[in-house]
């Protein structure tokens, strides 16, 4: 499938580390807005476990999944995110804002 053919993606995650993996800098998990270009809720669903698995990351939850433009109708994005929306390309199909740690489970 070509990349003009798919939707931007927008949605809220929770991640944990996997064992022996200090990404999160000790932390129990992190929640981050992660975009990507997919067909569907699943496509982007596995395109963005897969993305989080390489960087050590196991996604514990999705929230609010949903087409980027769906949500612009009702809701601004920061200019860290859009940015990362401009940069998505077919190399490079999902991107992760900020990860914000949470120090307990």
């Amino acid at each position: 499938m070509r990349v003009q053919d798919l939707n931007t993606w927008i949605g809220l995650l929770e991640v944990r580390p996997k064992s022996n993996n200090d990404i999160l800098g000790g932390a129990p998990g992190a929640y981050t807005n992660v975009v990507c270009l997919a067909n569907d809720v699943p496509d982007y669903s596995r395109k963005v476990k897969h993305a989080l698995g390489a960087l050590g990351l196991e996604v514990i939850w999705e929230d609010r999944v949903e087409p980027l433009d769906h949500r612009l109708v009702n809701h601004d994005i920061s200019d860290e995110l859009r940015e990362c929306v401009n940069n998505l390309s077919e190399e490079c199909p999902v991107l992760f804002d900020a990860f914000y740690v949470f120090e307990s489970e």
